[in-house]
C-alpha cells in the first residue's frame, strides 16, 4: 500500500471517529434541550437560527405562541386514547 494510500485510509478513521463523536455529543445536547420547558426549547432555537431565518422570524414567533395549546391538544387527545 502506497504512503498516499495510507495518508488516506488515516484520514478516513479519522473522519469516523470524529463523526461518532459528534453523533453523540448531539445526542447528549439534544436530550438536554427535549428535557427543558417550551419556551426554553423556543429560545434555543431562536438563538441558533434568528440570521437564517431573516425577517421570517416573525413567524416563529406566531408559531412559538401557537405550540403549548397545540402540544396540550394533541398530548391531551394522545393520553386520552392511551388511558382508554
Amino acid at each position: 500500500m502506497s504512503v498516499r494510500a495510507l495518508s488516506k485510509a488515516k484520514a478516513m478513521a479519522v473522519n469516523s471517529a470524529q463523526s461518532v463523536e459528534n453523533k453523540e455529543k448531539f445526542r447528549v445536547q439534544l436530550s438536554e434541550l427535549v428535557e427543558k420547558s417550551l419556551d426554553d426549547q423556543s429560545e434555543f432555537f431562536m438563538k441558533s437560527f434568528i440570521f437564517a431565518l431573516g425577517d421570517d422570524w416573525k413567524q416563529v414567533s406566531l408559531f412559538i405562541v401557537a405550540l403549548p395549546e397545540r402540544v396540550r391538544r394533541t398530548m391531551g387527545g394522545w393520553l386520552s386514547a392511551v388511558l382508554q
